[in-house]
């Protein structure tokens, strides 16, 4: 209980002093707007695009755009996220976290951004430029197929670049006993098959799926 009062603590004061100012501060200065054209003007000036304004330099902007936001917000919360792991989850014997794994942990986060996040983003982008009158019709369209393509692809391509499962060992039959009874007391009833979740460098927690 003291655990999730500090963590929920910290969380809230990291929130009202490096987010919320942060957030304000490169959108009421037009950061987006800014970054905009320091990206065109450098694209144009080494002739990566043959023309302003096309499709090409938009999409490129809009790649180097995301991709500095979310940069400069990771490195700006990385002195709060190493507070959290080692004044709080360490002390709680919630996490055992080691720096090498923790400088991994940042740059899978912004791995994961570039790789699943800008690419839906563009798309959307895109497709709002072609579609017109049936924007509704095809966004509704994209959306299901990325959806069904993200539950497809993450757990056989994705996911197992980040974490491996495999199956709770016998000399921890203690915890399996209790996980089956917390889950079953929680309404999850059938679990039998017990994987302990072991992150290989984006997080420093190790997890039971049942």
């Amino acid at each position: 209980m003291e655990y999730t009062e500090k963590l929920f603590s910290f969380l809230v004061l990291r929130t009202l002093l490096v987010q919320l100012p942060f957030e304000f501060f490169f959108f009421y200065f037009y950061g987006p707007a800014h970054l905009w054209n320091f990206y065109l003007y450098q694209f144009n000036f080494w002739g990566l695009c043959e023309r302003n304004g096309g499709w090409d330099v938009q999409l490129l902007c809009g790649l180097f755009c995301g991709v500095t936001y979310r940069a400069v917000e990771i490195a700006l919360f990385t002195p709060a996220s190493a507070y959290q792991t080692w004044a709080i989850e360490k002390v709680y014997n919630q996490a055992d976290p080691t720096v090498s794994q923790f400088i991994l942990s940042r740059l899978a986060m912004l791995a994961e951004f570039v790789l699943m996040v800008m690419p839906v983003a563009l798309l959307v982008v895109k497709v709002m430029q072609w579609t017109g009158d049936y924007l509704v019709l095809v966004f509704f369209l994209c959306t299901s197929a990325v959806t069904i393509s993200i539950r497809l692809v993450y757990p056989r391509l994705i996911e197992p670049l980040f974490s491996t499962h495999e199956e709770l060992p016998e000399w921890m039959s203690p915890l399996r006993f209790h996980i089956v009874y917390e889950a079953e007391s929680a309404g999850f009833g059938g679990a039998r098959d017990i994987y302990l979740e072991r992150s290989n460098f984006n997080d420093m927690h190790a997890n039971a799926s049942a």
